[in-house]
């Protein structure tokens, strides 16, 4: 498996690993819940991934997905096409909807703007395995992506 691959695979892994416990802020209700996760587990009935299971991802994976399914027909991120492969995909989105997607669907599309969510949060930062792995030169990618925009949104 080739290094990429590897980042790739890694980064759907995390995310995986990551959906039982995501979002839940209580070390303690953690503990009571899961104790060590040290495997792939449900997230609680209560939490913000009502109808995912083990296996499943966040949010964040299923935006990861979207993008690399749009990248692996196209070959090449154009922001346009990405704009509507995104809203198209979003359409019926079945995972948390968080505010950043909210907004940014609302200026994408009932605003018909070029610019996505001002979020400056991390979550964008889940698409760059995607990038990496898409593009032969993985740090000119970088240096454009992490430079053009802070909240490194992909759109």
């Amino acid at each position: 498996m080739k290094k990429l691959e590897k980042v790739l695979l890694g980064a759907f892994l995390g995310d995986a690993f990551a959906l039982g416990a995501h979002w839940i802020y209580d070390i303690e209700k953690i503990k009571s819940n899961f104790g060590n996760i040290d495997k792939i587990v449900n997230p609680l009935k209560d939490t913000y991934h009502q109808g995912k299971v083990k296996g499943d991802f966040t949010h964040y994976g299923d935006q990861m997905l979207i993008l690399m399914d749009y990248l692996g027909k196209s070959k090449e991120y154009i922001q346009k096409d990405y704009r509507n492969y995104w809203l198209e995909e979003m359409k019926d989105f079945k995972g948390y909807m968080d505010h950043a997607s909210k907004d940014s669907i609302f200026n994408l599309k009932d605003l018909d703007i070029e610019v996505g969510s001002n979020s400056n949060d991390l979550a964008g930062i889940s698409g760059m395995a995607i990038f990496l792995f898409f593009n032969k030169d993985s740090k000119e990618i970088l240096k454009k992506r992490i430079l053009k925009n802070a909240s490194l949104n992909p759109w």
